[in-house]
This record gives C-alpha cells, structure tokens and sequence, in this order.
C-alpha cells in the first residue's frame, strides 16, 4: 500500500476536526437557524483546509477519489446536524435538506459508499423525491452490509406512505399500528431481514405488496378471509415463539 501523501496527511487532521465539529453542534446548539450558521462556518474552516488539500494532492496526480468522497460525506453530516434541530422556517428547512442531498450527491459521484447511499435517500424522501429515494434505497439493499437492513425498512416505509398503506396486513387490519401488524413488522425487521434470502423476499414483497393490497383491501370479504385464515395464524405462531 502506498504511503499517504503529506497533503491526504493533512486533509484527514482537517476531517477529523470536521468530524468533532459535528458532534458538538448536535451536542450545543438546539435550532436549526443557528445550527446551520455553525454549518457554515465549519465548512469555510477546516472542511476548506482539507479541500484545499486534497485538491493540491489531485494537482499533483494522486488518486484522491476516497478522499473526497469522505469530504462531500463530512459536509452531508453537517447539513443533517442542522437537519435534526428544530425547523422554524419551511424554506430555510428545504435549503438545509437540498444542501444535505447536494453534499451527498457529490459524495457518491467520488465514490459510493453504503452509508453515504443510504443518506442519500434520506435526502431525497424528505425532499418528497420519492422515485430517486427509492433507487437509492435499492441499492444500498442490494448491498451486503448491516446497513442494508435499514434501508429495507426505509423502503417499507417510503412504499406504504406512497400507496396510501401497501402492506397487505395493514390493508386487511385497517390499521398500520393494530398489535397483529406490529408483530409482523417485528418478524420482518427482526428475522428477515438478518439473512440475505429474507431480505430478497421482502423485496420481492415491497414490489408486489402494493398491487395485492389495493385488490385485498377493496373487498370487504376478502380481506376478512385473508386476515382469518391467513395472517392472525401466522401472527399465533409467531407469539408463540
């Protein structure tokens, strides 16, 4: 493995110090107008220092492509720090979440990653951008990584929201939060979505739920049936467990 460049050396003290930033403007500082205001003064200090440097590395014919993924994904984690405090302006929370999304977009344009995918999706659904969520979901789904778990359930959650309740169960209960459909998100979550042939099953799920859940849920008796006979077995066994 080839030896870190003086300049990457210096980029990577000026990220880490990126990195303390974050953790104490969500630590310190509750609302998100004066959260974005220490945003943007990491960004002009050391986030520019390690830019600098990476570009100066770039000029000089390294390969810089992971570190600037890392440069683009620390900004994103600062964008989502102001994200998280509390929103008193609906444009000024679109300006941080567009900023968010951009730092991410730049990010896997250097390199994708896993979690910067996955962050990115975040962007866009909170931005109502639900189709470009969803892609970036899917593939951090297909991913091999504990990470992929949570974007299965990002997915669940964008689909049921975009379908006015897809999950079959929920169509039958009439109720995302009836006990019975509590329990079989937790089998979901819990069990499924551990082993990569549980997880392709719920994707499979989450692309034909939606189309069997308008059909079972438009007939009143069908729905009854398939509740009856169907899911409250499987909901008994699973109690049983």
């Amino acid at each position: 493995m080839a030896a870190v460049s003086r300049q990457l050396q210096l980029a990577e003290s000026y990220l880490a110090d990126v990195a303390k930033a974050e953790d104490q403007i969500e630590a310190r500082v509750e609302f998100a107008s004066l959260r974005a205001n220490e945003v943007r003064r990491v960004l002009g200090g050391d986030w520019k220092l390690a830019k600098t440097a990476i570009e100066a590395a770039a000029a000089g014919g390294e390969d810089v492509s992971s570190h600037l993924a890392m440069l683009h994904f620390r900004a994103g984690n600062l964008w989502f720090m102001a994200a998280k405090g509390t929103i008193v302006n609906k444009r000024e929370g679109r300006s941080i979440l567009a900023e968010f999304a951009a730092a991410f977009e730049a990010s896997i344009a250097a390199e994708w990653t896993p979690e910067a995918g996955y962050n990115l999706g975040l962007a866009y659904w909170n931005l109502d951008k639900k189709q470009e969520a969803l892609a970036a979901l899917r593939r951090v789904a297909q991913s091999d990584t504990d990470i992929s778990i949570d974007a299965q359930k990002e997915i669940g959650r964008i689909e049921s929201e975009k379908s006015g309740g897809c999950y079959i169960a929920t169509a039958c209960y009439g109720s995302y939060d009836h006990p019975d459909v509590v329990t079989l998100r937790s089998f979901r979550d819990e069990r499924l979505l551990r082993s990569p042939l549980g997880r392709a099953l719920v994707a499979c799920y989450y692309r034909i739920g939606p189309w069997l859940a308008t059909r079972v849920g438009g007939v009143k008796s069908l729905s009854s049936a398939v509740r009856r006979l169907i899911l409250e077995p499987v909901v008994r066994r699973l109690r049983r467990q």
